[in-house]
């Protein structure tokens, strides 16, 4: 192919990955990614690089006429290096997807830096077995090498990366930002044959047989035309889908503001009613009608009420902190065992009518932890505990090490937690509808604002139930 018409090709095919960057780069910046925000800035980097590495190719074809047969070999050189990085970093983007979205092993993320090292040896290999001096012959075989090695197995996993996220948004009913994922899935699939198999001639199989010129002498377009409209395709069905996930976060945020007012307005009502009518109630009696038995019911529940609404008041001020990333710690060594048993005792009105088994080894080496904050959780789930189980059920509270960190758990029995509640169980304002047909009181904040002071801890929170038999929830926190 003649290098004039290189120039025009490679014009627009760089530009395209720098679109591809600068898109990735917005989604990256979004308040809700719709891939983990390490992914997208890997995708973003990936984009950048090899628009960069083609703007070099334009470069090295319009010297080439002026510098003479190898007057572009350093260039040329250099420009193996953002081809090799680019395509490791689109690996890495879907590892890091895969490890977020399908728990992958998180050694997994060392892979891509050893296939550029696999890459690096086997050019130094071409270079000595095949007698290559540095020439524009071994540099198209090391080129063909890096797609083969690199760039064809980087973007399938890219590409498997999507599909899973794809699917995991499909789960969560998210079905219009799943159907651009797995488009988007599916031109990185494109990308990995148009970019990782039909390669620069060298004198190796199969890139001697399947390559760039023998694909245009077969078709008459550019293999480099398919990259780039792979390219924009990929960044194209991404930005819908974060536009689709924008304006999914409006609505969710519009539905919640309106179920925020309902909640409060409800909740709040009720220990108010009680304030107002006891301090009438206070205010109409009589010069001797104090220290009765009927006042000391009203100011017990003016008590109540007061109590209550401090406890909805802290609640949303701490969702806010949460929500805004600004919970600050006081960390400590923690005696978690001595802890517990403390907070099971000053929580025995909540677990009133259930025996609680307290089964934590007293050799349990201690947390680094806020013990206020770790009172505030157990509390919640004990709390919790209390409410949903069956009339004389116990409450089992454990704890146990796994490797870094201490793993506990508050288990009850009771009717459980329906599946369909579980993935949204954590989440603002939340209340399943057994909490709903029971009446508990509460704004659906609580566990939303024990999990949120588990991850500032640096642990993970979850449940695990069984209908009708069970609710356990565990939470994790790291050791000293």
């Amino acid at each position: 192919m003649e290098r004039r018409v290189l120039i025009y090709i490679y014009l627009p095919y760089g530009l395209a990955f720098v679109a591809l960057g600068l898109v990735m780069t917005m989604a990256a910046r979004a308040p809700v990614p719709v891939l983990p925000r390490g992914s997208l800035w890997l995708l973003a980097a990936f984009g950048f690089l090899h628009g960069a590495h083609e703007w070099m190719e334009m470069a090295v074809s319009i010297q080439a006429p002026v510098a003479g047969q190898g007057g572009t070999l350093p260039l040329q050189l250099v420009n193996l290096l953002p081809l090799s990085v680019s395509f490791a970093l689109a690996g890495q983007s879907g590892i890091e997807t895969l490890i977020a979205v399908k728990g992958w092993p998180r050694w997994s993320r060392g892979v891509p830096a050893l296939t550029l090292a696999l890459w690096a040896i086997l050019a130094i290999a071409i270079g000595q077995g095949l007698a290559y001096r540095p020439s524009e012959d071994w540099v198209s075989a090391v080129d063909a090498l890096a797609r083969y090695v690199i760039g064809f197995p980087g973007s399938v996993v890219a590409a498997f990366g999507l599909v899973m996220a794809g699917r995991k948004h499909r789960a969560t009913g998210a079905a219009k930002i799943a159907s651009y994922l797995i488009a988007s899935a599916a031109a990185f699939g494109g990308y990995a044959i148009f970019a990782g198999l039909i390669v620069p001639p060298a004198d190796f199989f199969p890139a001697s047989l399947i390559n760039a010129e023998t694909f245009f002498a077969a078709v008459r377009i550019p293999v480099q035309a398919f990259r780039a409209a792979l390219a924009l395709s990929i960044g194209g069905t991404l930005a819908e889908a974060c536009i689709v996930e924008a304006s999914s976060m409006q609505a969710e945020l519009n539905r919640l503001r309106e179920e925020f007012i309902s909640v409060v307005s409800h909740d709040l009502r009720t220990p108010i009613t009680t304030i107002k009518l006891g301090a009438g109630y206070l205010k109409h009696l009589p010069a001797g009608g104090h220290g009765t038995d009927r006042e000391g019911a009203v100011v017990r529940s003016i008590e109540t009420s007061a109590k209550s609404l401090s406890r909805m008041v802290e609640d949303l001020l701490d969702a806010s902190r949460i929500e805004a990333k600004r919970l600050t710690l006081e960390r400590e060594r923690v005696d978690l065992r001595q802890l517990v048993l403390e907070v099971v005792d000053r929580a025995a009105e909540a677990t009133k009518g259930h025996q609680v088994v307290v089964d934590i080894p007293e050799a349990m080496p201690p947390v680094e932890a806020d013990p206020g904050r770790v009172e505030q959780i157990l509390v919640n789930l004990l709390s919790n505990a209390g409410k949903y189980s069956y009339p004389g059920t116990e409450i089992r509270v454990g704890a146990q090490t796994r490797l870094a960190e201490v793993e506990v758990s508050v288990t009850n029995y009771g009717p459980g937690i329906a599946p369909e509640d579980i993935p949204s169980l954590f989440a603002r304002f939340y209340r399943t509808e057994e909490a709903e047909r029971g009446k508990a009181p509460g704004l659906g904040l609580g566990l939303y604002i024990a999990k949120g002071l588990v991850e500032a801890h640096g642990g993970r929170m979850w449940v695990e139930s069984e209908i009708g038999k069970y609710a356990t929830f565990r939470f994790t926190l790291p050791l000293t």
